[in-house]
């Protein structure tokens, strides 16, 4: 019974989001995102040129980290067995080093931007997950005409979706070498395109979208590709953008190191950005904390996040 009362107001909540919003979260979690930028968000560091760029385009390039700490990580990573699995993707193992040289990379290369973001969010930031992955080749079997397509068969994170978080949740990617588009670069639909690109693809949800190489070429002028080279950075809120992985090329790869932050009253007393040391090896913290599910947990969450920020 409750599935018969619940499921088709939660189809309501997901086609107002696609509506209104042009993304595919849910309309009730744009709802948050909207009123938390406009009325818990500190306007005043938007005269910061990238914090301006992410409040408004969802996106924005931060300054490359020094090739000698990527080479540090990379020197990690060369000795670990590989075994791409199903899905054409693997993790790599998050060692004691690494997560050192992690640490060091977010204190000394990313510390000056997380200080901007945690003054422009006004709560305390800490790092929510980490994890190293590369994606190999990717079957082109499910580029076709068809529509309606399982997620069974997504390889990895490479059909179009939004992440079902909050605002409060944040990414940061890392390229761990150089990335062209035959290895798979992230592609986010830009918010002022994202119109188009719902039409021309009639996207309705990751499942539910034209896979066809026309339809591709029509929403070309739609996408961001984070290409770039070793040690470029993007940060990027994956919660109101379209977006997916990359299809890598045949013999290519993409090594990447991305990280989950989360800008939440929870976390105010901690003193630097590592209060949950390894428990961020994996997605638990990220969803426990930025995954509000219902309404009325949404509500209680932004009072909580008005009434318990950093302004004076």
């Amino acid at each position: 019974m409750k599935k018969l009362i619940f499921k088709p107001i939660e189809n309501f909540n997901w086609f107002l989001g696609l509506k209104l919003f042009k993304n595919a979260n849910y309309f009730s979690i744009n709802l948050f995102n909207y009123f938390y930028k406009k009325n818990i968000c500190n306007h005043k560091y938007l005269k910061e040129n990238f914090v301006k760029e992410y409040h408004v385009e969802g996106f924005a390039k931060l300054n490359k980290i020094n090739s000698k700490i990527i080479n540090e990580i990379n020197s990690e990573l060369k000795d670990q067995s590989l075994n791409a699995g199903l899905n054409n993707q693997i993790n790599f193992k998050i060692t004691p080093k690494i997560f050192g040289i992690v640490k060091k990379l977010i204190n000394h290369d990313l510390d000056k931007y997380l200080k901007l973001l945690e003054k422009y969010y006004n709560q305390k930031i800490n790092l929510a997950y980490l994890t190293i992955s590369r994606n190999y080749e990717t079957s082109k079997e499910y580029n076709n005409n068809s529509y309606f397509v399982s997620k069974k068969m997504e390889p990895y994170s490479n059909f179009y979706h939004t992440d079902g978080y909050v605002f409060n949740m944040f990414k940061i990617f890392i390229n761990l070498q150089d990335v062209n588009e035959d290895e798979g670069p992230l592609h986010l639909v830009k918010k002022e395109k994202s119109k188009k690109f719902i039409k021309l693809k009639k996207f309705y949800s990751r499942e539910k979208y034209l896979r066809s190489e026309e339809s591709d070429k029509q929403v070309e002028d739609c996408l961001f590709k984070n290409t770039g080279k070793l040690g470029d950075v993007l940060l990027c809120n994956t919660a109101e953008l379209i977006h997916k992985a990359g299809d890598v090329g045949a013999n290519k790869k993409r090594d990447i190191l991305f990280m989950s932050f989360v800008a939440t009253p929870d976390v105010n007393d901690s003193i630097d950005y590592f209060s949950f040391n390894e428990e961020v090896f994996e997605d638990k913290i990220v969803k426990k904390l930025s995954k509000i599910p219902g309404v009325r947990k949404l509500i209680r969450f932004y009072f909580k996040c008005k009434k318990i920020s950093l302004k004076s």
